[in-house]
């Protein structure tokens, strides 16, 4: 499916399976009578996680990785957020080319609660961690 069609309404159970049915039907009659002449389009395919992040403590000075990764169709774009605002990345804070999030040199000041959201044009999701800074290692 290109990016940027539009995408179904999402239905009860018992709607999808009736709706599924009478179309694999109707399929089978086109294709019957000769009259099918490309494959049909999947339906969209909501946001899943693959890797979601995970609750992290990590010593200060020490480097931090959060990962997210997620797939659906169309291709979801990955942003981070931090406190309720999009992270601003820097040389600290850097997203990977797989979405995963490095925090290198952890201060105290990192401990919050990270959100990985994912979002295409038919939909949006978002997995949280808490990444826990402490004092030096001795």
């Amino acid at each position: 499916m290109a990016s940027g069609e539009p995408c179904a309404k999402k239905l009860r159970p018992s709607e999808e399976k009736r709706i599924t049915h009478q179309k694999i039907k109707k399929l089978q009659r086109k294709l019957q009578r000769g009259k099918l002449r490309r494959e049909p389009r999947p339906n969209p395919v909501y946001i899943t996680f693959k890797l979601e992040p995970e609750n992290t403590t990590v010593y200060q000075g020490h480097r931090a990785i959060l990962h997210c990764q997620a797939t659906s169709d169309p291709e979801p774009h990955i942003q981070w957020m931090v406190k309720d605002k999009v992270l601003d990345t820097s040389r600290r804070f850097q997203i990977m080319p797989n979405d995963s999030m490095v925090i290198t040199d952890v201060t105290t000041d990192d401990t919050a609660k990270y959100t990985c959201t994912a979002g295409n044009s038919c939909s949006i999701s978002d997995v949280v961690a808490q990444l826990y800074s402490h004092g030096q290692k001795f």
